[in-house]
């Protein structure tokens, strides 16, 4: 403006055209619009954004974001209203690029708002609204808490000022992890502003052009220390600077800065949670677990719950385990991670003790987990699994049917109904019920066609079966016992030198010798075949002669008689000599 000002005088001083002072002014204007919206563009705040991010960048990649807010305990509908306002103000302030949706679903939101009825006693700073940044395998999402009434006076908050928190968490959830130096931006650490000014829309502009996980930890860095020299009993900025630490794998300098926020703050217990994550990381499990409790005695949460239950769950303490996660869920009745945690501790526990043989114990365990899911198919089929351990056949059977009921397509439970039947058939083959333990093993290998010890079995069982019946005499009821081995196993060379055995022993040669070819050729050195095809051949031989040596003898005989007649009569017939001539 000054500029602008002295164009005027020095115009006025050298009697321009009115027509060539308006065309001069319009270009200056026009300059001056462009230098505006340049300052405006250039004006921003983008590098403080990582200081609560762990110095990466850190925004959802997708434009439609998706919100769950929880029941509002009072003056419901305008504090609703006032969230409906933060959101839509940001949806004008990024252009439309980003769009909000509320769901009822809190597991599939990005962004989770927490209602609180009143701020807790134990915090210090006169804060209304929080944003944690959770990070899991998945990804992240943000989680806001906003307190709906003053810490001292327990009067509730005016919408005006939740709304004033809620454009400033929100800002947070949306990319701007850190703060403003401005107190008109929405982003300054102590907002009042009712709408995201250009600054606030200029800086979540850059924030959206820049490339997801671009570090910045030097920037971080350095507006932290900046901060702590200005005021170095700020416990949070010496936690968030020790997120950064964490982030660049220096590990000691993060647990040194997450200490320090200890000391100023003994009630901050997300530093505690950040020492123990460090040393689970480090496979360190008794000093991960020693914080993960310092934690709970100030910020009880289910995320810490459920890491304690974890870590109790891999040292194999699973009563504790169990116990955490129980915990655990309270906080967070519907969380997939924490049930399926869970569950996986009742299934380990059982196991564990039915190694060892400790039915009554295993029993118990998965007794328990079946109170909580009643429809387990894991459980459920560790249930049976003890049952055919403890030598209870038809019970666990009748568990796997229900098994089968819930999911037909649970091959585990198949695996396990032919282990059973195997089983069952084992204990009928050792009382020499052979029938029941062959319709055993056979069923066994209709449910799981690959269950190796009974098809073993089976071949076992038909193969004594089958041997005793032919000492018995029974060589109709031996034939067909091996052929049904032969079915199953057909490349069993025994079975088929048995059956060369008892069709030799009905003088069917052809067939005892087709029989014992085959057992030579599956099993070239199977040297009772070779005695056996021997016997084949010299038997036939044998037969042959009896069958045809009398015949043959005879035969002969008369041939011999006849020639021998044959020839007296020739020699009766021969002429006289007659003497006296």
């Amino acid at each position: 403006m000054r500029e602008k000002r002295r164009v005027g005088r020095n115009s006025s001083a050298h009697s321009l055209p009115i027509n060539g002072l308006s065309h001069l002014f319009g270009w200056i204007g026009l300059l001056l619009c462009y230098l505006a919206v340049e300052g405006v563009c250039a004006d921003n705040y983008f590098d403080n954004i990582t200081a609560a991010s762990n110095g990466r960048l850190t925004r959802f990649e997708r434009d439609r974001i998706t919100v769950y807010a929880d029941t509002i305990p009072f003056e419901a509908k305008s504090y609703e209203e006032a969230l409906g306002q933060a959101l839509s103000l940001w949806e004008n302030a990024t252009r439309g690029k980003l769009q909000f949706e509320l769901t009822p679903d809190v597991t599939a939101a990005d962004i989770r708002i927490k209602w609180a009825y009143q701020q807790d006693r134990q915090r210090y700073d006169e804060y209304i609204g929080e944003a944690m940044l959770i990070r899991d395998n998945e990804g992240f999402h943000v989680e806001i808490e906003i307190a709906l009434r003053d810490r001292i006076s327990l009067k509730s908050r005016s919408p005006d000022m939740v709304k004033a928190a809620l454009l400033h968490e929100i800002g947070h959830a949306i990319g701007l992890w850190g703060h403003s130096d401005d107190p008109k931006d929405v982003m300054y650490f102590a907002a009042t502003a009712q709408t995201p000014t250009t600054r606030d829309s200029a800086t979540w502009a850059k924030v959206n052009e820049t490339p997801i996980d671009s570090p910045f930890h030097e920037h971080a860095l350095r507006i932290l220390h900046a901060a702590i020299e200005e005021e170095p009993t700020t416990a949070r900025n010496h936690y968030l600077i020790g997120m950064v630490y964490a982030d660049l794998g220096d590990y000691q300098l993060a647990i040194d800065a997450f200490q320090r926020a200890l000391k100023i703050d003994p009630q901050l217990g997300v530093s505690s949670v950040q020492i123990a994550q460090i040393f689970q990381q480090k496979g360190i499990y008794d000093q991960a677990i020693e914080h993960y409790k310092q934690a709970l005695a100030t910020a009880p949460s289910a995320e810490v719950f459920g890491a304690l239950g974890t870590l109790w769950l891999l040292q194999g303490e699973f009563d504790q385990a169990v116990n955490s996660l129980q915990r655990a869920l309270t906080f967070d009745p519907h969380s997939p991670t924490l049930n399926q945690n869970l569950l996986a501790a009742y299934h380990r526990w059982g196991i564990h003790y039915l190694e060892r043989d400790q039915f009554s114990d295993a029993f118990n365990c998965f007794e328990r987990g079946l109170k909580r899911f009643p429809f387990s198919e894991i459980l459920l089929s560790d249930l049976a699994a003890t049952h055919a351990a403890a030598g209870k056949y038809q019970k666990a059977l009748d568990i796997y049917q229900r098994v089968m009921q819930i999911n037909p397509e649970y091959t585990a439970v198949k695996v396990g109904m032919g282990a059973t039947l195997n089983n069952w058939g084992s204990q009928y083959a050792r009382n020499k019920e052979w029938e029941q333990a062959l319709i055993c093993y056979q069923q066994a290998l209709e449910y799981d066609p690959l269950c190796q010890p009974a098809r073993q079995n089976l071949g076992e069982t038909l193969m004594r079966v089958g041997w005793e019946q032919g000492a018995m005499g029974d060589m109709e009821g031996a034939i067909g016992t091996y052929q049904r081995l032969i079915a199953v196993a057909p490349d069993n060379a025994e079975a088929h030198n048995n059956l060369g055995v008892i069709h030799f022993r009905k003088r069917e040669y052809s067939k005892a010798k087709a029989y014992f070819e085959t057992a030579l050729t599956l099993d070239a050195s199977y040297n009772e075949a070779h005695t056996n095809l021997s016997y084949v051949k010299r038997e036939r031989i044998y037969d042959l002669m009896k069958q045809w040596g009398l015949p043959l003898t005879a035969g002969l005989l008369v041939c011999l008689i006849v020639v021998s007649r044959i020839d007296r009569r020739r020699k009766g017939r021969r002429p006289r000599s007659d003497a006296g001539h």
